[in-house]
Parts: C-alpha cells; sequence; structure tokens
C-alpha cells in the first residue's frame, strides 16, 4: 500500500515449528513405518543443530542462512519433481513469498504480485480458519480458480488453487475470545458478506503462525466444458457472430486447438412433397463457415453432393481431411477451401433422434481432426445439440408469441376462468411476482370424434409409386428412342439399371425406393438429354415430353401424389367447416370447450360440465343434448364428404367414429403446450383409446372376427358400459327415424387395447343423400385448386410451343353445380 501498512487484517509470521513438531512426532509414534523413522531422525538430528530454524517468527535471514535445510522440510510436502495432477508451492501463511515449489507453479506465475483481489481472498479463507480453530465451526474450503494465458498457445488454462493450512495455527491475541453469537454463525455457512462483516470484527485480534502448503490443480478442460455449458445455457445464445466467437474460444480450450473455427447451422423443416416432416433448408445460426447471410436450399445442397448434404441427408459424422484433394469436390468444399480451411468436420446436432443443427468445425491444417479429436468433439455436440434445440424453440416461442397475440384467443368458453387467474395475479402484484395458478375443470364429459381417411398411408405410397412408374416409362422412352438412333453398350446397361429400378418399386413402393429412383434419374438419366438430344428427332420429342411431365417446382413427376394431397385437404376442410357451421348450434345447446385438429382426418374433442359454463346450469338434459348434436353432425360430415368424392382426384373412403365416454373426469390446462387435457391417470387410458380405437378389430360375432370396426360409409360408436350402449341405442333409433341413418344396428366386441378391456361398439350404415331426400344439407364447395389426375400421361405434343418455363399447364376441373 502507499502507506506501507499490510492490507492483511491479521499478524502472519513465517514459523518451521508445527511441520517440525510433525516429524518430531513421527520419531515417537509405534506405528511409524520403517521407512519414515529414519528420516525423520535424520531431519531431528540436523534441527537440534539448528534450533533458530525452530523459532516462532523465522527472519528471512534466518531462512536465507539455512536454505537447504528449510528445503529439504519443505520438500516432504512438496517434492521437487512436482506431482503427476497438481503444481504445489510451500509459503508463509497467507503470503506470496514462496519457501519451495514445483517448477511447474514457478513457471505458471500464479502469484507473480499480490492483488486486492487476491488480498480479500486470504483474509476471508483466514477468517473461515478462524472460525475452525477457535471456535469449532466446520466451514468447507473451497479452491479458487485462476486463469492463466499459456505462453506457446495463446488459450486460456485453468487451475483450481487450493490453500491448505494444515501447518497454521490460529493464535488469540486476547484471552477472551471476540463474541460470535449462533445467528452470525449460521450466516457464514451461506453469506459471503456476512464472512467479510466477522473479518472486520476479528481484525487485530488473531495471529497466524506456521507455514501453508498451496496446491494448483489442471482443471482447464472441466473448467471450458463448464463455461462452456454456462454459455450456452443464456437466452439467445447463439443468436450472434461474437456468441458463436465466445463458444468458439471455450471449445478451442477444450480441444487445445487454437487454430480450429466453429460454426453453427440450424436445421429448417415443414412438410414437402410427401406427408412426412422434411429438412426444407439450413441457415446460418449466429455463425457459419459456409454460409453467410443466406440459407441453404436443399435442392441447391442435393445437386452439390457436398459434405453437408451427406450430413444433412445421413445424420452422420462427416470428415474431410483435406479440402485440396476432396472427391467428390463440391462448391461448398471449394467455398471453404478458398475461405482459407483445409480440413473440415460437420457433427449432426440431434434432439430426441430429430436433426435440428450441424456443428461445424475448420481447420487450416490438413489432417488436423485426428481420431482421438473426433471422440472429443462428439462429446461436444451432445451439449450443442440441446442448446440449439433450445435455440429453434426460443425462435418458435417468439414466432407462436405474435401469432397468439394477432390470431389466436382462448376459447370463448372458457375465457372467463383465464380472466378469473389473471385478475387474481394481477391483484397480488403482477405476472412477474405471482405464479399462475392450475386452471382444472372438475367432473366434465368428453366427447371424442373421428372422421378419418382409411387407409390413408397405403393410398399416399401408391400414388408416389404411380408418379414413379409414369417418370420411369418416359425416361426409358427416353433411352429407347437414343439406342435406336446409336445402340450404345453404355445406354443398355443404364436402361437395364432403370428396369431393375422400376421393378423393384413396383413390388412395394418404400421410402427409400422414391429416393433411389429419383436420385438416379436425376444424376445418371436427365445429364445424358442433352447429348442424345439432337441424334433423332424421336429421341428429342421423348426428352421434351419427359420434362414437361415434371413438376418445375420439384423437379420430379408429381401428379398422383399432387391428386392425394388435394383430395387429403379437400375432405379435410369439408369436414372442418361443417363442424364448425355445427358448433354455432351446439354451443347454444350448452357453453362448453371444444377444439379440432387435422392430419390424414379430422378429429374433435368436446368437455362439457358444470365446471365449464360460468354461471353453472348444465344438467343430464345438456349432455343428452349433446351426444345426439354428435352423432348428426358425424352423419351430415359423411354426407358432405360423399357429395365431393365425384369431384375428387382421388376418390378416398372415409370413416367415422365417436367414442363415449360414460363418467366424469377432470381436465387440466397445460401450460407448456397451451391445450386442456385429461388430468391424472385416467389420461393415458383415455388417450390410447382416441388414438388407437379406429384401428381396433373385431372378435366378436365370429363371422367379422378380424375386421376393423371402422369402415367406409358407416357410424361407429364405441362404448364400454350397458347404460351407454343403452342411451345410445335410443339416440341411434332416433336418427333412423328421422333417415340420418339405416336402422340395422350391429353390435360388436372389441379387441383389446394396452391398458383397456372391454370395449364394445355399435355400428350403423349412413344414410347417403338421394334426389329425392329432403333433409336440410350443408353444401360444401370443393377447393377450386383440386383437379383429377389423369390415370396415364398424355402423348408427347412436340409441335405444341412450350409455355415459358416448359412445363405443360395441368388440366382443371370446375365442379358441377348442386
Amino acid at each position: 500500500m502507499p502507506d506501507g501498512r499490510d492490507p492483511f487484517p491479521y499478524a502472519r509470521h513465517l514459523s518451521l515449528a508445527p511441520l517440525v513438531e510433525r516429524w518430531r512426532a513421527r520419531v515417537r509414534q509405534a506405528s511409524a513405518s520403517a521407512s519414515v523413522k529414519p528420516l525423520a531422525a535424520d531431519l531431528g538430528a540436523l534441527l537440534d543443530a539448528t534450533p533458530e530454524l525452530e523459532a516462532p517468527d523465522l527472519s528471512a535471514a534466518a531462512v536465507a542462512a539455512h536454505a537447504p535445510l528449510v528445503r529439504m522440510l519443505a520438500s516432504t510436502l512438496v517434492p521437487a519433481e512436482g506431482l503427476a495432477a497438481f503444481e504445489a508451492a510451500v509459503t508463509a501463511p497467507y503470503r506470496t513469498d514462496v519457501l519451495h515449489a514445483t517448477p511447474g507453479f514457478e513457471a505458471l506465475g500464479l502469484w507473480a504480485h499480490a492483488d486486492a483481489a487476491l488480498e480479500r481472498l486470504f483474509a476471508r479463507h483466514a477468517t473461515a480458519e478462524i472460525l475452525r480453530q477457535a471456535y469449532g465451526l466446520a466451514l468447507p474450503r473451497a479452491p479458487r480458480t485462476e486463469r492463466i494465458a499459456d505462453a506457446e498457445t495463446g488459450l486460456t488454462r485453468y487451475f483450481r488453487v487450493m490453500l491448505d493450512p494444515r501447518f497454521v495455527r490460529v493464535e488469540p491475541l486476547a484471552q477472551t475470545l471476540p463474541s460470535l453469537d449462533a445467528a452470525e454463525a449460521d450466516a457464514v455457512f451461506d453469506d459471503v458478506g456476512a464472512l467479510d462483516q466477522l473479518t472486520a470484527r476479528f481484525a487485530g485480534a488473531f495471529a497466524f503462525r506456521g507455514l501453508m502448503l498451496v496446491t494448483a490443480e489442471d482443471a482447464t478442460e472441466s473448467e471450458a466444458r463448464a463455461a462452456l455449458g454456462l454459455d450456452l445455457l443464456r437466452q439467445s445464445a447463439m443468436a450472434t457472430e461474437a456468441d458463436v466467437l465466445r463458444l468458439q474460444e471455450h471449445v478451442r480450450t477444450i480441444l487445445w486447438r487454437p487454430d480450429i473455427a466453429l460454426g453453427l447451422v440450424g436445421v429448417e423443416r415443414g412438410n414437402r412433397y410427401r406427408g412426412v416432416e422434411a429438412i426444407t433448408g439450413a441457415r446460418p445460426v449466429g455463425r457459419s463457415l459456409l454460409l453467410g447471410d443466406a440459407a441453404l436450399d436443399p435442392a441447391e445442397a442435393e445437386a452439390c453432393r457436398s459434405a453437408y448434404t451427406q450430413t444433412l441427408l445421413t445424420s452422420t459424422i462427416v470428415v474431410v481431411d483435406d479440402l485440396a484433394d476432396c472427391d467428390p469436390c463440391s462448391p461448398h468444399e471449394r467455398r471453404l477451401l478458398d475461405a482459407g480451411y483445409r480440413s473440415l468436420m460437420l457433427v449432426p446436432l440431434r434432439e430426441d433422434r430429430r436433426l435440428v443443427g450441424l456443428l461445424e468445425l475448420g481447420s487450416p491444417r490438413p489432417g488436423a481432426f485426428t481420431p482421438a479429436l473426433r471422440r472429443a468433439t462428439v462429446e461436444l455436440g451432445v451439449v450443442f445439440s440441446t442448446a440449439m434445440k433450445r435455440a429453434a424453440d426460443e425462435e418458435e416461442n417468439r414466432i407462436q408469441a405474435v401469432i397468439k397475440h394477432r390470431f389466436t384467443a382462448v376459447h370463448p368458453s372458457v375465457e372467463w376462468r383465464f380472466r378469473q387467474e389473471a385478475q387474481r395475479v394481477l391483484a397480488e402484484g403482477g405476472v412477474g411476482r405471482r405464479r399462475t395458478a392450475p386452471i382444472v375443470f372438475h367432473d366434465v364429459f368428453g366427447l371424442y370424434g373421428l372422421t378419418d381417411i382409411r387407409d390413408s398411408s397405403n393410398a399416399r405410397l401408391e400414388a408416389i409409386g404411380a408418379d414413379l412408374d409414369l417418370q420411369t416409362q418416359l425416361a426409358e422412352a427416353v433411352l429407347d428412342a437414343a439406342l435406336d438412333a446409336r445402340p450404345l453398350p453404355a445406354l443398355r446397361e443404364k436402361r437395364h439399371r432403370l428396369q431393375v429400378l422400376r421393378g423393384s418399386a413396383l413390388e412395394g413402393i418404400r421410402v427409400e425406393h422414391e429416393t433411389d429412383v429419383l436420385s438416379f434419374l436425376r444424376d445418371e438419366i436427365e445429364p445424358l438429354f442433352a447429348t442424345v438430344h439432337g441424334w433423332s428427332a424421336a429421341a428429342g420429342e421423348a426428352a421434351a415430353a419427359y420434362r414437361r411431365a415434371l413438376d418445375r417446382d420439384l423437379g420430379f413427376l408429381y401428379r398422383r401424389r399432387r391428386g392425394y394431397e388435394q383430395s387429403v385437404t379437400a375432405i379435410n376442410e369439408t369436414v372442418a367447416r361443417v363442424l364448425e357451421v355445427a358448433q354455432e348450434d351446439a354451443q347454444r345447446i350448452v357453453p362448453h370447450y371444444f377444439e379440432r385438429y387435422k392430419s390424414d382426418g379430422v378429429e374433435h374433442n368436446l368437455y362439457a360440465g358444470e365446471a365449464i359454463v360460468e354461471d353453472g346450469g348444465f344438467d343430464r338434459l345438456h349432455l343428452e343434448s349433446l351426444r345426439l348434436w354428435q352423432l348428426e353432425t358425424i352423419c351430415r360430415v359423411a354426407r358432405e364428404v360423399e357429395a365431393i368424392k365425384p369431384h375428387l382426384p382421388l376418390p378416398l373412403e372415409t370413416v367415422h367414429l365417436v367414442l363415449v365416454q360414460g363418467s366424469p373426469f377432470d381436465v387440466r390446462f397445460r401450460q407448456d403446450e397451451k391445450r386442456f387435457d385429461v388430468d391424472g391417470a385416467y389420461n393415458a387410458r383415455y388417450e390410447i383409446m382416441k388414438k388407437r380405437i379406429d384401428k381396433a378389430c373385431i372378435v366378436e360375432p365370429e363371422a367379422l372376427r378380424g375386421q376393423r370396426v371402422t369402415q367406409p360409409q358407416t357410424l361407429s360408436v364405441v362404448y364400454a358400459s350397458i347404460a351407454d350402449e343403452l342411451e345410445y341405442r335410443r339416440y341411434l333409433g332416433y336418427l333412423a327415424a328421422e333417415g340420418w341413418i339405416e336402422a340395422d344396428v350391429e353390435a360388436l366386441e372389441l379387441e383389446d387395447l394396452p391398458g383397456v378391456h372391454g370395449l364394445r361398439a355399435l355400428r350403423v350404415r349412413i344414410a347417403l343423400p338421394r334426389e329425392d331426400n329432403e333433409m336440410p344439407e350443408l353444401v360444401v364447395a370443393v377447393p377450386a385448386d383440386v383437379a383429377p389426375v389423369p390415370a396415364s400421361l398424355p402423348a408427347p405434343a412436340p409441335a405444341e410451343p412450350a409455355s415459358g418455363d416448359g412445363v405443360a399447364a395441368e388440366p382443371t376441373l370446375t365442379p358441377p353445380a348442386r
């Protein structure tokens, strides 16, 4: 300090006496080992000859005069060559002057000078030691983490420094210890500020005498991993380039590679040309080695056939040892090479078996990613996967917040309950101070209904197979015309492989067949068209016909699949509109919660009960009316779907089902998913029934064993109790009298589902509208873009001029007036 005063609040004296006493005790201990006793005796003899080394306050002059003996004593604590896992030193109590240290400790330069932070650490540690030795409080000893820049690599190294006071004695300077009440004793375990207050009060009341052992453990990898984890937990941890560069420093330290560059790529998903979720793009997250501000188009990626394509499509780690000598070397690899990278490693980031992004690692050195480095990087991929998923969720939450703010509201029937809770939260201090209470409606009845497309998966696969078959026919026509002009063996071989792929796909289409056929056509057949086009007029016409048949946006034939998807969309829209209009009548019966959702069909849930009606007033008559409304509405749905079927590209069949739940249950609003769900253990059973009941098979009567309970143009009512059967037989009798269904009712026993036994069903045929049927009808128009798909492709029309993009327009159909 400028005025020369010691900032440490206690007296501190170097003394070898505690260590000397230890060795003298070893001579007296009968249990001391045979190897230790001679050493202790030799040290004792040397110390007997130099009694000044046992002085209570050893001067610097005495240490210098007997330096060899002092180092000998200190080396019994710290070997001269150091320790395998630690660097260590022996110092005066809470001072930075070193008596003896390992070479590594001295090279670290941990205590090149004492700063204010180190003095505060010494003071707190000393006060904690006073509480241990003088007051008997067992305070834990925590290490201090020091950061040091490595001289060779410039990377940060982390060391856990521990002060070991085994040979330090705390001496009160007065006969009476300063007071310490129970509250102060408890506070020091949790509050550093309480320890600082005691330091100020104890100042000058204690002295420290002895020597201190200091150990420094290299914790670079664990600390760097912890720092990486903390950074990844921050909100928007990967939002900017600066964020990713900060993560890059952690990764460099963990892998101990100062030249590694880090990039992140997020995967975008959506419904593509199939009904399954597919990757629709890849975009930089904060910073990417390959991508700038623009996203990576999947079509471009597939065309490049690069390392990025391989990782995206196979979800496996890809390593390129030398970008200057890669095979194949796509524009992506060349772009990275131009940026100064020689080696590349791409790690797929997966969460719940779903690809969420890529971790890019590049290096200016060829072969930088050794097998050991790859293993270490795979472990990092797990941490980045979770962070990438959370970043995607954060972005999705922001999007959903805008959607909900502008377009979505709580269902009107239960809005009053959410308003009550919001008013309570605001009255008790606001959203930030008070958690919302659970939103639960007790003793409500559930009504579940389903209109599903029969065998939709098979229909989708058949549409894919039909498109592939037609596209391969056109491709084969091009090859045949080319062979007529020039019978080259290579063309015959390609035609043979095309025929093999086509035959394999026709035997039973699977996703891999589609990929194989389209890849073969795109990579090996279509590039030939420019060559064979001029060989003959027939070859040119066949190639032009092939190109006209392809969808200009997708690049492959997409007629039957478009017809399937248009048909599904038209059916779902029809069902949704019928339900939407019918709901207006249902809400007038009694307020209730209603939701519907689409997939390959439309499901709806309805919850009704006393708890949902704001002012009460729900009774059995309301429930019966809603159940009858549901049956009548599904019959209306079946009629409307049947009416649009002649206008659909593919006349898909639909099935209709109602699940009866006779007993009331509780429903809870799930805050995480913003939806209602059945509460408690009953949830699993109810959800199993909803998800699987439409595929349940009949066990009785024997003649129908194995048949699905749901059949086209029928309504199946599934129930579990005799009381439910009697009630719904009454309803079906009324609907038959009104002309909605036919009079015959089938009584069926169903197979058991997991955890669900004893299910039965009543099945009736829905009476479809006839010309003389005067029943009320809700007319639903067929969407304008729904058009029939031809069974086969038209013959080439070479004389007809192509449109601007070279793609023939699809035929359209205007639905007849009804």
